[in-house]
């Protein structure tokens, strides 16, 4: 196996030091700080490797730990270096060193890998918001007792009574004669925090013909990669090719933008696994996220009208990892009513990113400051997204910030434009 310096060192000393990469890191944008933008990290680990310098001990301390992996810093980086990519390298390298937290690995191995543990889980969750139990704490200061779990505290809502898994079970119907078939990828935080995005993404494919089926899927595994734990993020793959490989679909659709881009990148993950890789590289083939899947096979226009402004985020899971930008904003546009005003910046992370809030939230909240200013320059009263993470983050931006900006997915709009419920 190569080591560290053999894996990072050729693309490191491609960093010829320009500073293209300041004025689209989100991190630098708000510090200033050398040390939190692509050229500074890069520096970072050519110190690693040339001269010894010690990684952090912890995946929550030092540059490394603070870089969103959003590739905002490619599309400006002339040699185009993956930075994302060095980052996650040298986060699996601290992993490997010093081991990971006893948290992290009964999420990634215990709860993320059993869809029902992780549903009992979610459940145990709303128990305690419903019993007051979260208020006290909160009111007592308890929650700093729990670390990154305490923190993670003001930015989720109230957990719904049942799993978006839970609600499809009763929704069966497909079209008599559809034009298409797919599976639909039902991830974690859309399971289990956003089921009405998900009965709308079906109700959306519903109206547009299409035969859905919907596997009982495991997480797609970006958690633990973004972490560092390429290993656990592997035996997740390797259970979602073994499920979704004998699924009859023309393609794998999904409505988490984190999700498809993982998902795509499968072929990459398990190129050094001969027993997986040919079947990753077909599941990558086939995945479409649902914005770019529609597009693809022409949606039913929708003849409800939506009298709204909105505006609207891009994902950096969408729109950096798989160039899918003017996709959801057609559809938008689509939709008779409907006024879409871009906001300054669209394509800057929120501070969402996935666990980010919970172990960077100082620096989370500095993003989303950001943000919450320029999505409220375009006094819009909608803000459009399509990714789970940046629907948490924008929604706790709203009730901070601007609490009469509503925060939906692009397929809700979409689907109250269908049911003429604008």
């Amino acid at each position: 196996m190569p080591t560290l310096a053999e894996e990072l060192y050729e693309d490191v000393l491609r960093c010829n030091k320009c500073g293209f990469c300041q004025a689209v890191c989100p991190t630098y944008q708000v510090t200033r700080l050398e040390s939190q933008v692509s050229r500074g990290r890069i520096t970072l680990m050519r110190h690693v490797i040339e001269e010894g310098f010690p990684l952090p001990k912890r995946l929550d301390q030092g540059a490394l730990a603070t870089c969103l992996l959003c590739r905002g810093c490619i599309s400006a980086c002339p040699p185009g270096i993956k930075t994302d990519e060095l980052v996650s390298r040298a986060r699996a390298e601290i992993v490997t060193r010093e081991g990971q937290s006893w948290l992290l690995t009964l999420l990634f191995r215990q709860l993320l890998s059993s869809p029902r543990r992780l549903d009992r889980f979610a459940k145990a969750v709303r128990l305690i918001q419903l019993s007051g139990l979260q208020r006290l704490a909160e009111a007592t200061g308890m929650t700093r007792l729990l670390g990154a779990l305490g923190r993670a505290v003001p930015f989720l809502p109230t957990l719904p009574q049942q799993t978006a898994q839970e609600m499809m079970a009763t929704v069966n119907h497909n079209p008599e004669r559809p034009r298409g078939r797919v599976a639909y990828f039902i991830g974690c935080l859309p399971n289990t925090l956003y089921p009405d995005v998900v009965l709308a993404t079906r109700r959306v494919l519903w109206w547009n013909d299409i035969a859905v089926e919907v596997p009982r899927v495991v997480c797609c595994g970006v958690p633990p990669h973004s972490f560092g734990d390429f290993a656990s993020a592997r035996l997740l793959a390797r259970r979602n090719i073994q499920i979704l490989k004998g699924v009859q679909a023309e393609a794998i659709v999904t409505d988490c933008a984190s999700c498809s881009a993982f998902l795509k990148d499968y072929v990459h993950l398990l190129a050094d696994d001969p027993q997986y890789v040919k079947d990753a590289a077909a599941l990558s083939a086939k995945v479409r996220h649902i914005s770019e899947y529609l597009s693809e096979i022409g949606w039913q226009p929708p003849v409800g009208e939506l009298k709204q402004r909105v505006t609207y985020h891009d994902p950096c899971h969408l729109v950096h990892h798989q160039k899918i930008a003017q996709q959801p904003r057609a559809i938008l546009k689509s939709i008779p009513g409907l006024t879409f005003v871009e906001c300054p910046e669209p394509t800057m992370c929120c501070g969402g990113a996935g666990a980010y809030f919970m172990l960077q939230t100082e620096l989370s909240l500095q993003i989303l400051e950001r943000k919450m200013g320029n999505l409220a320059t375009t006094q819009a009263n909608i803000v459009a997204t399509e990714n789970p993470s940046c629907l948490l983050q924008l929604a706790y931006g709203a009730r901070r910030f601007n609490p009469k900006l509503r925060v939906r997915h692009t397929m809700q709009l979409l689907d109250e434009a269908y049911n003429g419920r604008g």
